[in-house]
């Protein structure tokens, strides 16, 4: 059952452009995000710049963070989030671009307009390009390979499970056996908590192997949102569990209650 629930996860959240997108896209126009961003990009552009990136920093980095949670920039974020999801689960990692054009071109326009600005910041503005790589190539993990062979798992994982649950329960019904549903319950939940533990445990570790400073922060984030999703799943799995375990008590209260009855019955006969 665990094993289809990663399957489930990783089909319809990781290798699922579309859904991907929409949840990475989220995270990515969060403030914390967005910030990560802008200073990505301040760095990239204006690195070996020391005087103008401090400029930028103190009065432009406010300005890139909020176009960059604007209806103009939707396209840009949409397409980095669709990098992403390339680079995670392609057999070959990419780097991941950033259109900025919607920013270099108006402060070009605007450089050019003011008649007293130092001719090097000038230049500098100019030359500002129209893209940037965002994310270095490699510094995205690729999962191509396990996440393939937990799609298929994933999928005989969950055709098992619902074999084995259901012939189960059944079992325990026809033969009046509480204790099939108990122990059945209590492996499910017992084994959802042990999974949810493994991802708390390795959720730190994780984040902090991918990269740096700002591409920690957009990266981590992004892994932390889908890693919700899963322990999500899981929790349902764990409270599924429960209701197993509760269903075994209850047909201890069904059977008792009709032992009673047929007791009565021949009592009175």
């Amino acid at each position: 059952m665990l094993i289809a629930n990663i399957g489930l996860w990783m089909q319809r959240q990781i290798f699922d452009q579309d859904r991907f997108k929409q949840t990475a896209v989220d995270v990515m126009t969060t403030a914390k995000v967005r910030n990560a961003i802008t200073d990505e990009i301040i760095v990239s552009i204006l690195g070996d710049r020391p005087e103008l990136k401090d400029l930028a920093e103190e009065f432009a980095a406010p300005v890139i963070s909020d176009f960059l949670n604007s209806d103009i920039v939707e396209p840009a974020i949409d397409e980095i989030a669709g990098q992403i999801q390339v680079s995670l689960t392609s057999s070959e990692p990419k780097a991941v671009a950033i259109d900025i054009s919607g920013i270099t071109q108006p402060a070009k326009g605007v450089a050019a307009l003011i008649p007293n600005l130092d001719p090097e910041v000038k230049t500098a503005i100019r030359e500002l390009p129209n893209s940037i790589e965002l994310i270095e190539k490699g510094t995205i993990p690729s999962i191509y390979t396990p996440g393939i062979i937990f799609l298929w798992l994933g999928r005989v994982g969950g055709v098992a499970a619902l074999v084995i649950v259901a012939g189960l329960i059944w079992a325990a019904i026809v033969n009046k056996r509480s204790q099939i549903l108990k122990i059945l319950g209590t492996s499910i939940s017992v084994g959802a908590v042990i999974f949810l533990v493994l991802i708390w445990s390795f959720r730190a570790p994780i984040i902090g192997s991918v990269g740096s400073g700002n591409i920690q922060v957009i990266i981590g984030s992004i892994y932390e949102a889908f890693i919700n999703i899963l322990v999500g799943q899981t929790s349902a799995i764990l409270v599924g569990g429960l209701i197993v375990i509760a269903g075994g008590y209850l047909l201890d209260f069904w059977h008792g209650r009709n032992a009673e009855e047929e007791t009565s019955e021949k009592m009175a006969a």
